[in-house]
């Protein structure tokens, strides 16, 4: 007998332009207490990095506005998903 489970995770990503903010909070470019957030290159392309208080890596983000894509590193594995 297989066991499966589905669970749905729900964040919010935003970018006006200028600011990009996570469920409703900006962020601010660069680093600041053990999260840094980094424009990539293309268009509209960001990576928001998440460490412990000791350095240690949490998890990820890699977000394209632009093209509605989404990945993340957690917990040992990486996902994708489409953003709408």
């Amino acid at each position: 007998m297989t066991k499966t489970s589905i669970k749905t995770l729900t964040n919010t990503w935003s970018f006006d332009g200028k600011t990009v903010s996570f469920e409703g909070s900006p962020l601010k470019m660069g680093r600041d207490n053990g999260e840094v957030l980094k424009k990539l290159e293309g268009r509209e392309k960001f990576k928001y990095t998440v460490y412990s208080s000791s350095g240690v890596f949490l998890n990820s983000w890699t977000i394209d506005f632009y093209k509605g894509k989404l990945s993340t590193e957690i917990w040992g594995g990486k996902y994708y998903t489409d953003c709408f």
